[in-house]
C-alpha cells in the first residue's frame, strides 16, 4: 500500500490518494480519490485500513481493505495525527493538537511537566499542544489520554495492547536548553492510572520509540544528552535499570518495520553505510543489511554533501566576487554541513567561522509569517478578517484600507501601504506600536489587493498584530515560540544580543573600489518583523527543516500544523514580473519554478549584508548563503547553480539578458517620474537612448554610498526592459504596466511604483 502524489499543474495543486499493489504480478489498484489522503496503515488482521484525510482540518478515516466507501471516525476540532493500530485491532492511537487545559480523561496528567510549565506561565493562554488520544473502534469513542503544557510524539503500542509509549519534550524550569524523554502510559485506566511515567532519564533527546517483543523495555532512537551529534539506538528497560546503547550513528528506525523476537531494523546516519541494517535488540550487533539499491525510496536518492568541495568553491567564488565573508549551509534531510569563508569585518580581520552570525534580512519575513500562522492554528487569528478587529485604533492614509486590510494582504504584499518606510521609533518594546501609530503618514501606494508591491511596512504591521495577540513584544514572541523550541540560542534580533557572538559587519562598494565596512550596523528596531533577525547558517537551515517536515521540529515538536505549513507554500498572488525573482508568492515564502520543479525560499538585504535561502521539498534539500558585502547576488547564482545541479540534477532558470538583436519600441508613454516612499525613478530620453535614474530618498539615503544611480534602459518588448547597475554584471528587469483602473506603474526591484501625474 502506498500514497501516490500527483500534481494538477493547471490549478497548481497536489493531490494524494491511497493505492495498493500486489507483491507478485498484477496491476496497482486505487483505493481512494483523495484529494489529500495520507498515513495509511493496515489493521492487524489485514481487513481494514486507517488513514488521514486532509480537510479543515485532517481526520482519521477507515476503509475496508477490499475497497468500498471510507468513513470518518474522528471529528476533532483541531484535527488528528497519523493513526497507529493496537495489536488486537480494537483501537487506534494518534496524536493531535489540543488545548493545554486538562481533559476529563486525563485530569491528573498535567503534573507531568509542572516544573517546566512555570517558565511559560506568562505566555499566551491559548497556546496549543500535541496530546495523545485513543479511539475505541467498538463505539468510536475518542479519549484524550494526556494533557498539559508539553508535546507528545508518535505513539507505539505495547505487545499486550495495555500501554502506549511515546517521546515528549521536557526542559528545566530555568529556561535552559530543552530536551525530551520517553514515557509510558496505561491506557486501560482513566484518572491517575493514565498519568504518563518517565522511562529512563529525561535529560536527553528522543526521536522515536518502539517496544521489545517481550514488552519489558523500550527501543529509543535518541541520545542520553542534548549535545549536537548523531543519534543512537538505546534499549531502555521499564524496571529502571540502566539504558543500553545498542549502536551509535543512527538516523532512525526503519519506517514500517518493528522488532521481531531478536532484531529490529534501523537506518544508519553514515552516508556511505548500508540502507537498512538488522540490529540485535540485546547486544546491538548488526545482522544482514538491505542496501539502498534494494530499496524503492519515496524521494530521489540523496547525494552526499561533500563539504570540502563546497568549502573550496565558496572560497574561489567569493574571492572572485569580492565578498569579504560568507557562510554556506546545505541540509539534506537531517544532515547538514556549513562552510565559511573570509572575514567578518575587514577593519578587524576577524575570521568567519561556521558559527558566525549574519543578518538574514527579509528572510525574517518567513519567520514572522510562521508566527502569524501559529496564531491561525490556535484560532486567535483569521487570515481574511480585517486586522482592525485586533487593532481597532489602526489609522492608515486611506481610512477604508484601515478597516479592510487583512493579514493575508500583509503576508502577500498586496496591502498597497507604501512599503519602504523605516521610521525610527526608538529602542523600547513599544517601538512597533509607535511605528504603526504613524503609518497614516505613509501613502497608499496602490488600491488594496490591486497588485503586488514588496512591503516592509506591511510586515511591521503584521508583527504588531502578533504582539497584540500574544501579549508580548515581537522579539520575545519570536524567541519563545520559535527559537526556544528549536534550540536556536544564537538567533537574535537586537544588536546587544548579537555582540555576544562572532557577528558580521556589512560592507559596501563605491566607485569600483573594494568593499569597505559600513558606518551603521543595522536598521531601526521598528523594522524587526520585516528583517532584523541575525543568525547562523545552521539556524536558518533548522528553521527551513521545520517547513520541510510540515511544521514539525527535529525533536518531533509540532510548531505549525501541516495544513498551515502547506498553505504558506501555496500560490497566493501572481507577480507583475516573473523574471526578477520568483514566479508567485505564498504566505511569506517566495515561490520559484525551476525547470518544472517547485521551490520555496526568500532573499534578504540589509546594510551591506545579503542572504539567500532556497528549499526544494521533493529532494528534502535546503541551501542558504549569508554574506557581508561584494557582488553577493552573483556569488549566489554561480554557487547555487553548481549545488543544485550536483545534488538535485536541477538547473537554475537562465538570468534575463538583452536580446541578441536590438528591439525598437516606442517608449514615450513610459517617460516621466515614478515615486513612492524611499524611491524616485526617472525614465529619460537622451541622445544616447533611454535612461533610468534610480534615486534612494528618505532615511536610507544617507546610508547609501551613492543614492543616485543612472543606467541605460534596454528594451526587451514594448513594456519589458532591463537595466544593469555599476559594480554588478547582473541584468535587472523593469516592467511597465497599468492597473485595470488605468493608473500607470513601473515594477522594479519587486516594488510597484506609481507614475507621478
Amino acid at each position: 500500500m502506498f500514497v501516490l502524489r500527483t500534481t494538477d499543474r493547471e490549478d497548481d495543486r497536489e493531490e494524494r490518494a491511497l493505492w495498493t499493489a500486489p507483491t507478485g504480478s498484477g496491476e496497482a489498484r486505487r483505493l481512494t480519490r483523495g484529494p489529500d489522503d495520507t498515513a495509511p496503515t493496515w489493521s492487524p488482521d489485514g481487513n481494514r485500513i486507517a488513514f488521514l484525510r486532509g480537510g479543515q482540518p485532517a481526520q482519521v478515516w477507515l476503509l475496508p481493505a477490499d475497497g468500498g466507501v471510507p468513513e470518518p471516525v474522528t471529528a476533532l476540532p483541531l484535527g488528528a495525527g497519523a493513526p497507529v493500530w493496537s495489536p488486537d485491532g480494537t483501537a487506534l492511537a494518534f496524536t493531535a493538537t489540543a488545548d493545554p487545559q486538562p481533559s476529563a480523561w486525563a485530569e491528573d496528567t498535567a503534573t507531568v511537566e509542572a516544573d517546566r510549565v512555570s517558565q511559560e506561565a506568562d505566555g499566551p493562554a491559548g497556546t496549543t499542544r500535541s496530546a495523545l488520544y485513543v479511539l475505541d473502534l467498538a463505539d468510536h469513542r475518542v479519549r484524550q489520554v494526556t494533557a498539559g503544557h508539553w508535546h507528545v510524539g508518535t505513539p507505539a503500542w505495547s505487545p499486550d495492547g495495555r500501554h502506549l509509549a511515546f517521546g515528549a519534550a521536557v526542559g528545566p524550569a530555568d529556561g535552559g536548553p530543552a530536551g525530551s524523554g520517553a514515557y509510558c502510559v496505561d491506557v486501560t485506566r482513566p484518572g491517575a492510572g493514565a498519568q504518563p511515567r518517565l522511562v529512563g532519564g529525561g535529560a536527553g533527546i528522543v526521536r522515536a520509540v518502539t517496544w521489545t517483543p517481550e514488552g519489558d523495555a523500550l527501543l529509543v532512537v535518541g541520545r542520553t544528552d542534548i549535545r549536537p551529534g548523531h543519534l543512537a539506538l538505546l534499549r531502555v528497560p521499564l524496571d529502571g535499570s540502566p539504558s543500553i546503547v545498542l549502536t551509535h550513528d543512527l538516523a532512525r528506525l526503519a519506517p514500517g518495520m518493528s522488532a521481531d523476537e531478536d532484531t529490529t531494523a534501523a537506518i544508519p546516519a553514515t552516508p556511505d553505510g548500508p540502507g537498512i541494517v538488522a540490529l540485535d535488540t540485546s547486544t546491538g550487533r548488526e545482522g544482514p543489511a538491505i542496501r539502498h539499491e534494494a530499496a524503492r525510496p519515496l524521494k530521489p536518492a540523496a547525494r552526499v554533501v561533500d563539504v570540502r568541495r563546497w568549502q573550496q568553491r565558496l572560497t574561489e567564488l567569493a574571492e572572485r566576487h569580492q565578498v569579504p565573508g560568507a557562510v554556506l549551509g546545505i541540509a539534506r534531510g537531517a544532515h547538514s554541513e556549513v562552510a565559511a569563508h573570509g572575514v567578518l569585518n575587514k577593519a578587524t580581520g576577524v575570521a568567519t567561522t561556521p558559527d558566525s552570525l549574519f543578518q538574514i534580512g527579509s528572510i525574517t519575513k518567513v519567520w514572522t509569517a510562521t508566527l502569524a500562522m501559529q496564531l491561525v492554528d490556535e484560532g486567535t487569528l483569521d487570515l481574511d478578517a480585517p486586522i482592525a478587529d485586533v487593532l481597532p485604533k489602526l489609522r492608515l492614509a486611506d481610512p477604508r484600507v484601515a478597516q479592510q486590510v487583512t493579514m493575508r494582504h500583509l503576508l502577500t504584499h498586496t496591502s498597497g501601504i507604501d512599503g519602504d518606510v523605516f521610521t525610527d521609533t526608538g529602542r523600547g518594546d513599544d517601538c512597533l506600536e509607535r511605528f504603526v501609530g504613524r503609518l497614516d503618514e505613509a501613502a497608499q501606494n496602490h488600491p488594496l489587493g490591486a497588485t503586488f508591491s514588496y512591503c516592509n511596512s506591511g510586515y511591521v504591521l503584521a508583527g504588531r498584530v502578533v504582539e497584540k495577540l500574544t501579549g508580548m513584544s515581537w522579539d520575545r514572541a519570536l524567541n519563545e515560540r520559535l527559537c526556544v523550541p528549536l534550540g536556536l540560542e544564537h538567533t537574535v534580533t537586537l544588536p546587544e544580543e548579537a555582540l555576544r557572538f562572532r557577528t558580521a559587519l556589512g560592507h559596501d562598494c563605491e566607485d569600483g573600489l573594494p568593499p569597505r565596512p559600513v558606518s551603521t550596523w543595522g536598521l531601526p528596531r521598528s523594522a524587526g518583523p520585516a528583517g532584523l533577525i541575525t543568525a547562523r547558517a545552521g539556524d536558518v537551515l533548522t528553521f527551513a527543516r521545520v517547513h520541510l517536515a510540515g511544521g514539525t521540529a527535529p525533536d518531533g515538536t509540532r510548531l505549525l500544523s501541516e495544513r498551515a505549513a502547506r498553505a504558506m507554500t501555496e500560490r497566493q498572488v501572481e507577480l507583475p514580473d516573473t523574471r526578477a525573482l520568483g514566479d508567485s508568492w505564498g504566505l511569506g515564502w517566495i515561490r520559484f519554478g525551476w525547470g518544472g520543479h517547485r521551490l520555496i525560499g526568500h532573499d534578504g538585504s540589509t546594510l551591506g549584508q545579503s542572504a539567500f535561502l532556497r528549499v526544494l521539498p521533493e529532494h528534502d534539500l535546503a541551501v542558504t548563503l549569508l554574506t557581508n558585502g561584494g557582488a553577493a547576488k552573483d556569488l549566489y547564482r554561480e554557487l547555487f547553480e553548481e549545488i543544485f545541479a550536483e545534488l538535485a540534477g536541477l538547473a537554475l532558470p537562465e538570468p534575463p539578458r538583452p536580446p541578441a538583436d536590438p528591439v525598437l519600441v516606442d517608449a514615450r508613454r513610459h517617460l516621466g517620474r515614478y515615486e513612492r516612499a524611499g524611491t524616485r525613478i526617472d525614465v529619460l530620453e537622451t541622445p544616447d537612448g533611454l535612461r533610468l535614474r534610480h534615486t534612494t530618498t528618505g532615511p536610507l539615503a544617507h546610508l547609501m554610498p551613492d543614492p543616485v544611480q543612472e543606467t541605460a534602459l534596454v528594451p526587451v518588448s514594448e513594456n519589458q526592459f532591463l537595466v544593469r547597475y555599476a559594480d554588478s554584471p547582473s541584468w535587472i528587469p523593469v516592467t511597465f504596466y497599468s492597473l485595470p483602473t488605468g493608473e500607470s506603474y513601473v515594477h522594479h526591484g519587486m516594488r510597484a511604483t506609481p507614475k507621478v501625474p
